[in-house]
This record gives C-alpha cells, sequence and structure tokens, in this order.
C-alpha cells in the first residue's frame, strides 16, 4: 500500500488507533483527499506510483460531477 484516503481516521477514530497499533506503518502513509467533500486528487493518487487502486462503485460516479471514472 502507497497511500490512502485520510477520512479513515477522521470519520472512525477508534478503528483507526487498532490498525495504527497492530500496523503502526499505517502512520507513515502518505494521505490524499476523499470524493465525499470532493478533496481527491488524481495526480496527488497517480504520484504514488500504485500499482492498483482501490475504490467503492460509489466513489466511481465521480461524485459531485456525476461523471464516470
Amino acid at each position: 500500500m502507497v497511500g490512502w484516503r485520510e477520512d479513515f481516521s477522521q470519520a472512525d477514530p477508534d478503528n483507526y488507533a487498532r490498525y495504527a497499533a497492530k500496523f503502526p506503518e499505517l502512520e507513515e502513509l502518505p494521505t490524499f483527499g476523499g470524493f465525499k467533500n470532493g478533496t481527491f486528487d488524481v495526480e496527488q493518487a497517480a504520484s504514488l506510483t500504485p500499482d492498483v487502486v482501490l475504490m467503492n462503485l460509489k466513489q466511481g460516479q465521480g461524485g459531485h460531477r456525476g461523471c464516470r471514472l
């Protein structure tokens, strides 16, 4: 994993803390914005050179613009 959305730690801090306790390297991963609030940065995500990008189907609709990714 090369990065993830920052909203997990904000939306569910208790579970985030559990993950971070088990996998402390999560604290070092770069984060990028979210789809729901329109802050997802495609260029930033691509700059992390991932092999694959996982997102749920609802997010694939492009959210605020109604377009498909």
